[in-house]
């Protein structure tokens, strides 16, 4: 997802949570103080009459290029605790996909930090020549060599992932190496300075890492086999039941791991969302056939080895919120979390609409399980759009299949692909609606 739509979907101004809005304050404190450094380095200069009077600890410059050490292994560290899954911080950022859209832009922060830290230190210690050679060159210095190559490692990889499209895997294994760069870097702070707080951010951030990697998913996984299989039009739904429940939700998605499956690599870990809790052991995914796993997890037999992680995001809780205002909006397999919502949701909350855009009337293949499910709510209109014969869908026309208005209150609780979801969001909010009448999370986490 572009940038600026990673900032659309934060919609920081009405819902952002507090745990996002302090982190947002960490990056404007660092900006803040950088800003300031400089400009008394500057005025230092000028007093002085020089502009290179070489490693001078008095110089305010000097103090910037450390302070953007501390700042950039801050949010290095904060980084990892971003992409551990933990639950708390699940809630606390308000879903999942919040959490991953604010750890891709701190990681973009600390490296930006990181690598000024060292470009400041450079051009502060200019012409001191010893002082640079220490900075630069490896072996010259134990502190100073560790924290070259953690960054080094750090830009190479981050480089590798810019630059190169390099299959999601094989980017997740090179993403797991992000934790040797760090630990480098705090070997480079601790035998810089060595103070307490360094040592414990140090460990804070090593062991996220950790249980980012390898200790959370089988802490928190759950085990169980594929007990049926039910094959439709390119999508397979998987039946599993677990040795112990799921605290999952309707609305809310899991981390899929198919362990003891020969085509199917055992650390391979793909999110989907559920589209039936039929018992707190007993729960259905629904996955279309869209690439390599998929389509390995489309003929793997009954019996096979599950293990599920979860569950996560907050779309179902919102999409309860909204209640009679909301219009459930599905596109394509994006239905899924619908499937759930409706077996579960309370009359008073049950949507104005539920429209489920399609192709063609065939790919609406679980059509006769969600118009059973709907016949319970009198109050729900229900409309399949098939784009073949009819065009996309708009704000406008879903405002008339809802016969409702958006400026009126109507809540947009939209679950497709990334693109639909900004394109969406913008056209509701020509047309009258405000920030929070749009509900979604970014299910392509990444």
């Amino acid at each position: 997802m572009h940038w600026r739509s990673r900032l659309t979907t934060l919609r920081w101004r009405h819902d952002t949570p507090p745990l996002v809005l302090g982190i947002f304050g960490i990056i404007a404190a660092m900006l803040a103080l950088t800003g300031s450094a400089l400009i008394d380095g500057i005025r230092w200069r000028v007093a002085r009459g020089a502009w290179h009077g070489g490693a001078v600890a008095e110089d305010p410059w000097y103090e910037l290029g450390t302070a953007l050490g501390f700042w950039g292994f801050v949010l290095f560290g904060l980084n990892f605790v971003l992409a551990t899954r933990w639950h708390w911080l699940d809630r606390a950022c308000g879903g999942l996909d919040r959490a991953y859209q604010v750890h891709g832009l701190v990681g973009r922060w600390a490296l930006t930090a990181l690598t000024l830290h060292l470009a400041v230190l450079v051009v502060q210690a200019w012409p001191d020549a010893a002082v640079i050679r220490q900075y630069l060159v490896p072996g010259a210095d134990a502190s100073y060599t560790s924290g070259l190559a953690g960054l080094a490692l750090l830009v190479l990889l981050v480089v590798v992932t810019l630059w190169w499209r390099i299959p999601y895997q094989r980017w997740l294994a090179s993403h797991r190496w992000m934790g040797v760069a760090y630990i480098l870097g705090g070997a480079h702070a601790i035998i810089a300075q060595g103070d307490w707080y360094l040592w414990l951010l140090t460990g804070i951030g090593a062991f996220a890492w950790l249980d980012a990697g390898w200790l959370g998913p089988r802490r928190r996984g759950r085990r169980g086999v594929v007990s049926a299989i039910v094959r439709h039009r390119g999508v397979t739904d998987l039946i599993c039941t677990l040795e112990r429940p799921l605290p999952a939700t309707a609305g809310q998605f899991v981390w899929l791991r198919v362990p003891a499956e020969p085509t199917i690599p055992a650390h391979e870990r793909h999110p989907f969302s559920l589209s039936a809790i039929e018992a707190p052991d007993r729960v259905r995914i629904s996955a279309r056939v869209a690439g390599d796993f998929t389509a390995a997890l489309a003929m793997v037999p009954v019996g096979t080895v599950v293990s599920l992680e979860g569950g996560y995001g907050s779309f179902g809780e919102r999409a309860r919120a909204a209640g009679p205002a909301a219009v459930w909006l599905a596109a394509g397999i994006g239905i899924t979390p619908f499937l759930a919502l409706v077996r579960t949701i309370e009359s008073q909350h049950a949507p104005r609409a539920v429209i489920w855009s399609v192709r063609h009337a065939e790919d609406a293949v679980h059509l006769d399980e969600l118009r059973t499910q709907l016949q319970r709510y009198d109050t729900t209109r229900f409309v399949l759009h098939c784009t073949a014969s009819s065009g996309r869908l708009d704000a406008a026309r879903i405002a008339q299949y809802a016969d409702g208005d958006w400026s009126q209150g109507l809540v947009l609780v939209c679950c497709g692909p990334p693109a639909l979801q900004d394109a969406l969001r913008r056209q509701v909010r020509t047309l009258g609606a405000s920030r929070s009448q749009c509900i979604s999370e970014a299910f392509a986490l990444r």
